[in-house]
């Protein structure tokens, strides 16, 4: 055995003894997320939840609606709810995802992070 490998061996035998490593999995820990990246993923998903939602919204109104006089209901009505949807679910998504990654942050320094197992 060359003395590298005989290293490795000692470091691999190391973090198993410290409950760091099951067979080929390591332990880690999240201590910090980057809030502007967890910004731009909960925007996105707050617009794609908007729009299912406009979406499965019409479809209700569609079903508990039928046979009923729906010109009454101005045209405009469509357009400025798919807007003001797709608008409040970004802007909440954006709102909620950079608050959640600044309380995470906080907490994670003080009480330690969420633990993940990773294969090597």
């Amino acid at each position: 055995m060359s003395h590298a490998t005989q290293g490795d061996t000692k470091d691999l035998e190391g973090r198993k003894r410290q409950g760091m490593m099951v067979g080929m999995q390591t332990s880690k820990e999240i201590l910090s997320i980057d809030p502007l990246s967890t910004t731009k993923i909960a925007a996105l998903l707050g617009v794609l939840w908007a729009l299912l939602g406009w979406i499965l919204n019409g479809v209700v109104i569609a079903v508990f609606l039928t046979g009923e006089d729906l010109g009454d209901l101005p045209p405009a009505f469509a357009v400025s709810t798919l807007i003001s949807s797709v608008l409040g679910g970004f802007i909440g998504g954006a709102l909620s995802g950079f608050l959640g990654c600044h309380v995470y942050n906080f907490v994670a320094q003080r009480i330690g992070g969420i633990k993940v197992m990773l294969r090597e």
